[in-house]
């Protein structure tokens, strides 16, 4: 089942969501429980799965795509491709 209702905006490298969507939902208030049941096994593309857990060691601030690639060790380029998956 996939809810397309978070999602990185790399124009404003911040994360965006769907706030009605989300409210309509029913889900866990365990967001590890929702994660997991709603997100990682409902398939996300391997290389979005590894973007998030790169990006998520990076911080909450914003960061740009250049500071990623390095990290992934690929191309700006390629992570702006990734993010489109």
């Amino acid at each position: 089942m996939k809810y397309d209702l978070v999602h990185f905006e790399f124009g404003s490298l911040r994360w965006d969501w769907n706030e009605d969507g989300i409210d309509a939902l029913e889900i866990s208030e365990d967001i590890i429980d929702f994660l997991v049941q709603n997100t990682l096994q409902d398939g996300l593309h391997k290389e979005t799965l590894e973007i998030l857990k790169l990006a998520s060691c990076l911080g909450n601030r914003g960061f740009h795509s250049n500071i990623l690639s390095i990290v992934m060790g690929t191309t700006a380029e390629d992570v702006n491709t990734l993010q489109t998956l």
